[in-house]
């Protein structure tokens, strides 16, 4: 006969998938009274579907947590960063300067930073003009007539910011070592009073009620100090060329991400695979399950022969897993999604996406076989 508590349903494209889900989510709070955190929603990848189930629950007012990692180079201590480091290596380009002063970390305002901006592009100031001990004399005529009171406040502006920059770039010496750029950085952080702007910003964001960027910040706050003290610890001593020693901390400045713990709250909890922890879930709804999507499709490693990993593994070298076993660590992941729920197993896919005609994974036929009686509910 046909399961009772396994469902699994074709749908016409994502989003048309993801608002029967909600449909259905909202039917089981209503008639079993069950609480929304009794409830999850997985997926492969949260790329696929998070436009979609943000528009949808949020339209329907279904409250919900998307276990998600957040980067972080969007946040303008990080921007500010990258780009002095940017100015140590390469000198002061204007691509550079220009980021540091508008990424909203740097001692000036947004319109100190317009100004000074189009003050230099105007001016056409050269890289070795903003160290100049001198004051700034030159007036562009697009300017219009010369304004000595003006010419003076860009002055005082861009030595603000060469005040700031050079904290770090003094630190460097003739032959910079990776514990000299930690200490320049780290002496930056000081300069821009990064824990202060933090401290603010968390405030701010605890009074508005976003607890999501009340945790982001949190964390950054604590990756800021512990990145360059850690390097600074086990590199201190390492000598590089300095476009080397930038790139280092430049990818582990970007490669970090916050990872944001749920909140405790009555939500839905959706989340890909292998972020999916929760446990003693009610309800699950496994969306996704296409062709090549879930379980994903890995593709065959190009570089290393299976002999030469033998070999490499032999010598002792430490590889990451070849791709046929990141496949089989796919199978894992599905067995992981479809044993979650305690009562109800909701299973979907979409027929297309983009334009794009899509199929059912191997696992709805490999679940189409164990439960024969299955019937497939075709939304249209």
């Amino acid at each position: 006969g046909e399961p009772q508590n396994i469902f699994l349903t074709s749908a016409p494209d994502r989003n048309a998938e993801i608002e029967y889900i909600a449909a259905q989510i909202k039917k089981l709070v209503r008639t079993r009274n069950w609480r929304y955190r009794d409830i999850a929603l997985i997926c492969r990848s949260l790329g696929d579907y998070q436009k979609q189930i943000k528009q949808v629950f949020t339209g329907c007012e279904l409250p919900f947590f998307i276990d998600e990692q957040q980067a972080a180079y969007f946040h303008p201590l990080i921007e500010a960063l990258r780009a002095a480091l940017e100015i140590a290596e390469e000198g002061w380009q204007q691509q550079a300067v220009f980021r540091y002063i508008k990424s909203g970390a740097a001692g000036l305002s947004a319109d100190e930073a317009a100004l000074l901006e189009n003050y230099c592009l105007a001016a056409g100031v050269k890289p070795w003009q903003w160290q100049a001990e001198q004051n700034w004399s030159f007036w562009p005529s697009s300017l219009g007539q010369a304004d000595e009171h003006q010419l003076l406040r860009f002055d005082e502006l861009r030595r603000r910011v060469v005040a700031e920059v050079s904290v770090l770039t003094d630190e460097l010496g003739d032959e910079p070592s990776f514990g000299a750029l930690c200490r320049g950085a780290l002496a930056l952080l000081a300069k821009l009073k990064a824990d202060e702007q933090l401290q603010a910003e968390l405030k701010a964001a605890l009074e508005a009620g976003d607890g999501r960027r009340a945790a982001a910040l949190r964390q950054l706050a604590g990756f800021l100090k512990e990145i360059f003290t850690q390097a600074q610890t086990f590199l201190g001593e390492l000598q590089l060329p300095l476009a080397q020693m930038r790139e280092i901390l430049d990818e582990g400045l970007t490669a970090f991400s916050f990872a944001i713990i749920p909140p405790g709250l009555d939500q839905v909890f959706v989340a890909a695979i292998e972020r999916s922890r929760s446990p003693r879930l009610k309800a699950v709804f496994v969306v996704g399950l296409n062709s090549g999507v879930f379980p994903a499709k890995i593709e065959p490693d190009g570089i290393l022969s299976v002999n030469e990993r033998k070999a490499l593994k032999a010598a002792g070298c430490a590889l990451a897993p070849a791709a046929d076993e990141r496949q089989l660590a796919e199978s894992y992941l599905c067995y992981i999604a479809l044993t979650r729920s305690t009562e109800q197993l909701y299973l979907s896919y979409a027929r297309e996406a983009e334009g794009e005609e899509l199929a059912p994974s191997a696992v709805v036929n490999r679940i189409k076989k164990i439960f024969p009686g299955l019937t497939v509910n075709e939304l249209t």
